[in-house]
């Protein structure tokens, strides 16, 4: 296995998540939950009132998210229900088994092929310029 994918390595942003209810939910409006793979096997993001980190292993189409090493633990008075929707978002990243990306957009399911976290890939300044 290699620590990152080429074409995984990138910062996306969620578009829909499985909160554990076996349905796909898109993110309370107002919140912003994201993904950063980096080429050194590190995964970082905000999962809207913390930011989080951990390191993954992917193969062509196997990943391993390992348990989150580090999260922010700051309450988030923001947004009712946004504190309950950051616990589920973390927790869905220990069901993750397999990755799939196409065009612009990236699923991670678990062991039955099912879709757990749906991302598109982030607007950067870098990806703006071209």
């Amino acid at each position: 296995m290699v620590r990152g994918s080429s074409h995984l390595v990138a910062a996306w942003k969620l578009l829909r998540f499985d909160p554990g209810t076996g349905s796909l939910v898109p993110p309370l409006q107002g919140t912003e939950l994201t993904a950063v793979f980096q080429d050194d096997g590190r995964l970082v993001g905000s999962a809207e009132c913390n930011s989080y980190a951990t390191t993954y292993e992917a193969s062509s189409s196997s990943l391993t998210v390992n348990s989150l090493v580090a999260a922010t633990r700051m309450w988030c008075a923001d947004s009712e229900g946004a504190m309950a929707q950051e616990d589920a978002f973390l927790q869905a990243w220990g069901r993750v088994t397999a990755y799939g990306i196409h065009e612009n957009r990236l699923e991670l399911a678990y062991a039955k092929g099912i879709t757990v976290l749906d991302f598109i890939l982030a607007e950067t300044p870098e990806r703006n310029a071209e």
